[in-house]
């Protein structure tokens, strides 16, 4: 999904780029990682989440 179609399902801008950039692709093969202080709200988007509450 791109950054439009993120949006289009209800997460803000920012988060859907973060989540975007943060997913497997050629230059990060495992992908990055989106630090989030509600990390239930980012599960099952394809990208790796930093509970920031721990």
């Amino acid at each position: 999904m791109a950054v439009a179609e993120l949006c289009r399902d209800g997460l803000g801008f920012g988060v859907a780029a973060a989540v975007h950039t943060a997913r497997p692709n050629p230059t990060l093969p495992d992908g990055g990682l989106v630090a989030a202080v509600a990390p239930e709200r980012n599960a099952g988007l394809g990208a790796g989440v930093m509970d920031l509450n721990r």
